[in-house]
């Protein structure tokens, strides 16, 4: 009889562990949160698969964003993809005997058209993409750094003395955010956005 016991014991013991626990760390996270607004619109939907999707909208403005979000303690940490970066320039520096070109793209690979442009901070010399969003700049220009001018945003860059330079261009974007590594704090059923005194109640259906 004791045999046969034990022998039960271990089995329900090793369908316990076959299935599998929840992580205590995020019972009850997963769900749609709604922003306690009059004014605006939001809403924060934390997938199980440690995946979210984030909406915003007030006036002009009508922004989401997606990707992936973890916790630590007490804060819900979210992480945007890569494709919500706005605001930003990547550049590319190459070194050829050709003459000095900037050429600038958005990230799909389309020209940025009319960017303006002013080498060594250089303010009586302004340059102009044309319609394949390149500049040619004047023989022997020693490059340092340069600004390039865009939709009433501006990108400072510090170069490494090449010749020519490739940029991609993350202009603003009224409906994109990106979260990097952005902390949210949790309390019970809400999430609280500190930095901008934001609260979002989770959603009881």
């Amino acid at each position: 009889m004791a045999v046969i016991l034990r022998t039960l014991l271990f089995i329900l013991i090793f369908i316990l562990i076959s299935c599998g626990s929840k992580p205590k760390a995020t019972i009850g996270i997963e769900g749609k949160y709604s922003l306690y607004s009059e004014e605006a619109f939001g809403e924060l939907e934390i997938l199980k698969n440690h995946r979210f999707k984030y909406k915003y909208a007030i006036g002009l403005i009508n922004t989401k964003s997606e990707e992936i979000w973890k916790k630590n303690d007490n804060e819900l940490v979210l992480t945007s993809d890569l494709k919500y970066e706005i605001n930003k320039i990547d550049v590319i520096e190459v070194n050829s005997k050709k003459q000095s070109e900037i050429i600038i793209n958005y990230k799909d690979g389309n020209p940025v058209v009319m960017a303006n442009l002013i080498i060594n901070k250089d303010k009586t010399k302004l340059f102009t993409t044309d319609e394949n969003g390149k500049i040619i700049l004047p023989k022997n220009s020693n490059i340092s750094s340069f600004t390039v001018f865009y939709l009433g945003e501006s990108y400072d860059y510090e170069a490494n003395e090449s010749k020519s330079f490739k940029i991609i261009l993350s202009p603003d974007d009224l409906g994109k955010t990106y979260f990097n590594n952005k902390i949210f704090q949790m309390k019970r059923n809400k999430i609280i956005d500190s930095e901008n005194n934001w609260k979002y109640y989770k959603v009881k259906y």
